[in-house]
């Protein structure tokens, strides 16, 4: 159910009050309805069983979410009725940060359950809250390496397997660690492929098979753009609630304050696609050995035109996690 459709077809509620909201039971989760108050705020409205607890109510900047509201209901189909409920508002008014929360409503939903405890839907508003937090400060990625990562789960042969490996450990050198394999994707808009790695990607520990992904991207005026492309892969996460948080939260934290206009860049797909690549780490020029004591954070531009890419089905005897990027990101 595309809840951000269903929101566009609520119309004002027709009775004024900051608690009165036009609204439409989620379909296949009775117990949440998508909502729009008189300000046409997109909001998630949600029926629990009384736990003879009270919550506070969170109310940020980006975020506001408030538990055991009295709330006036109009449904289109029914006469208005009235009833205690926990809402999870979006005081945002752009499309891209509506569209944004509505698709992490959907991920409040699955984390939930169909029949919300009070207890667990405030430990995931306290959640989406920080996830919301998140967009508040500055981007922490570019967002062509965002598109970068992304793409790689997207064609993968296995994107839930590959969205588990994905940022697993927000220290780790790599963009996907996942048993002995280490991935790290670099993204450039030339046609040369010369991308900046840091000396520990280039010399990974002992036992590990460290790969670097390397594609073009160019931003096109007709393209697949970044929302597109996380709607794509929401759809392949859904079955996973923690995954299609972590998605969310790991978009959030690159972006931030750059969110509204970074999900409407499109990239011309078929280039990133025909110019994918996987080196070892190893065969890479690098910058080999031991740094002298007193150096660190050594990062270096590489050349990898002369170095042959290497096809998936040649690392999975080394580290059979790669099979995930075997079939369509084979040369």
């Amino acid at each position: 159910m595309d809840l951000h459709l269903v929101y566009d077809a609520l119309p004002v509620p027709a009775i004024e009050g900051g608690s009165t909201y036009s609204v439409r039971e989620v379909e296949g989760a009775a117990s949440y309805l998508i909502g729009k108050d008189g300000a046409s705020r997109p909001a998630l409205l949600v029926r629990t069983a009384s736990s003879g607890r009270s919550f506070p109510a969170i109310k940020l900047q980006a975020f506001e979410a408030y538990f055991s509201v009295l709330c006036t209901l109009q449904d289109q189909d029914s006469t208005p009725t009235s009833a205690r409920i926990a809402v999870i508002v979006c005081p945002a008014q752009d499309e891209e940060t509506v569209r944004f929360f509505l698709s992490v409503c959907g991920s409040l939903i699955g984390l939930v359950g169909p029949q919300p405890d009070p207890d667990n839907l405030w430990r995931a508003a306290n959640r989406i809250a920080s996830l919301f937090q998140k967009l508040l400060r500055p981007p922490t990625r570019s967002v062509n390496g965002l598109f970068g990562e992304l793409f790689t789960i997207w064609r993968s042969t296995d994107p839930i397997a590959m969205a588990e490996m994905w940022r697993a450990d927000p220290q780790s050198r790599f963009d996907f660690s996942g048993g002995p394999l280490r991935l790290d994707v670099k993204t450039t808009t030339g046609r040369l492929r010369s991308h900046i790695l840091s000396f520990e990607q280039a010399n990974p520990p002992a036992g590990t098979v460290a790969v670097i992904a390397s594609l073009f991207v160019e931003r096109v005026g007709s393209g697949l753009s970044l929302r597109e492309l996380l709607n794509e892969l929401e759809a392949m996460l859904a079955v996973s609630p923690d995954l299609l948080i972590k998605l969310q939260e790991q978009t959030a934290a690159t972006l931030g304050s750059s969110l509204q206009p970074s999900l409407v860049v499109q990239f011309d797909i078929a280039l990133s696609r025909d110019s994918f690549r996987l080196f070892r780490a190893s065969e890479i020029p690098s910058i080999r050995g031991e740094l002298p004591v007193g150096v660190s954070a050594v990062h270096f531009t590489s050349d990898f035109s002369g170095v042959e890419p290497v096809q998936p089905s040649e690392l999975e005897p080394e580290a059979k996690e790669a099979y995930c990027l075997a079939e369509k990101m084979a040369v």
